[in-house]
């Protein structure tokens, strides 16, 4: 490798609620490089993950602004930079500076350019398009190189609005760095293929899926021997529109003897509402439970307790479409059948690896309710498709 080099990595967020931030890390680590992580953090209970992800790595360095609210300072950083991205919000929405367009998509913008200008690395990697900036700023003023790991479409990443202020100011920013980076890694090999149409003068995005490490799993007897098709859909965030909807109207219209399993953070409010919905549809409460957020490491572990893995993506706004999550290969891995719905992106995959599930139509609650019925009547198909 030559003389001995750094690699900083950015996300405005926790390094524990971003695997592929870490993923980058390890790797990088394990050929010789130097890392340094600049990351924010805004709950305290993921505090508690990253320290113990940094305490597993103690070669790393890292900068971290703390703004969970624990502390007086930490209460005043969230005030401030509320302020800030409300501010800047606003001002975006007519012909601003450049850097209230970063505040917009990063409140602590500012914090993580002053962080990563004093890291003096060689190589600035941005990991979720508010860190973008970042990077290339701080890149151009240490005459170092810049690179993007695009996980999502991110200017579709919440609305298919093309004239909207936020996908307006995500294009902004979209467009005047992602033509600045060398190094350019996409989640998926549809988004790679979206970015090369937007910035054809760039090379292809290299697709880097949300793949793990092989783990060594095995599967309790007793559970092998159940007759209960058990389910199993997680997130960072357990809520509406994700396709839950269909899986709770699909289950209640198969026989019994499916349940639901929903890993994530989920309000109390949303939990009422998906009990509400069972019910409405004649289903019984005692068939769906809900688990809270997990460590990552953890969630093979747990998912080996179930039988199918459910990918729903609504392919609304485009970025669902075409992204793959790292939901379905986290299935695979975990040993469980998978049931998705028929995007873009998970169409490609399951047509290249069919002896793992099946696709339905999405939206199509018949549809999933075929497919489960199918792997209700004949177990055997079930064991083999998770056993591949």
């Amino acid at each position: 490798m030559g003389a001995f080099k750094k690699v900083c990595l950015i996300t405005p967020n926790h390094i524990s609620s971003d695997p592929r931030l870490v993923k980058e890390a390890i790797a990088l680590e394990r050929h010789g490089y130097g890392v340094h992580l600049v990351f924010t953090q805004n709950l305290a209970y993921l505090a508690d993950r990253d320290l113990a992800i940094l305490q597993t790595h103690p070669q790393w360095t890292y900068s971290v602004l703390d703004w969970t609210g624990n502390s007086l300072q930490s209460q005043f950083r969230r005030f401030y930079s509320g302020f800030l991205l409300k501010l800047s919000s606003i001002f975006t929405r007519y012909r601003t500076p450049i850097f209230l367009s970063c505040i917009t998509l990063n409140r602590h913008f500012l914090w993580q350019l002053r962080a990563a200008k004093k890291a003096s690395a060689d190589l600035y990697i941005a990991h979720n398009l508010g860190a973008l900036p970042v990077a290339v700023f701080a890149a151009r003023a240490l005459e170092a190189k810049a690179g993007f790991d695009a996980e999502d479409f991110h200017r579709q990443e919440e609305s298919d609005v093309l004239d909207s202020p936020e996908v307006v100011n995500k294009m902004v920013i979209e467009n005047r760095f992602i033509p600045l980076v060398s190094h350019f890694t996409a989640a998926s090999p549809l988004i790679g293929e979206a970015y090369s149409k937007l910035y054809p003068e760039q090379e292809q995005p290299i697709t880097l899926l949300n793949v793990f490490p092989r783990t060594k799993l095995s599967r309790k007897e007793a559970e092998k021997k159940s007759s209960v098709l058990r389910l199993f859909w997680f997130s960072q965030t357990v809520g509406r529109n994700r396709g839950i909807e269909d899986v709770i109207q699909a289950i209640t219209a198969c026989s019994p003897g499916i349940e639901l399993h929903l890993l994530g953070s989920c309000s109390e409010t949303d939990k009422q509402f998906f009990y509400d919905l069972l019910a409405s549809y004649g289903g019984c409460s005692q068939c769906m439970y809900f688990y809270p957020p997990i460590p990552e490491t953890e969630i093979f572990a747990l998912a080996n307790r179930f039988d199918v893995g459910l990918a729903t993506e609504t392919g609304v706004p485009y970025n669902r479409e075409i992204c793959l999550t790292n939901k379905i290969f986290t299935y695979i891995q975990s040993g469980l059948a998978v049931v998705a719905s028929d995007t873009l992106a998970q169409r490609k995959l399951l047509h290249q690896y069919n002896n793992v599930g099946f696709l339905y139509p999405k939206g199509s609650v018949s549809g999933l309710a075929r497919v489960l019925r199918h792997y209700v009547a004949h177990p055997d198909l079930l064991k083999a498709h998770k056993v591949s």
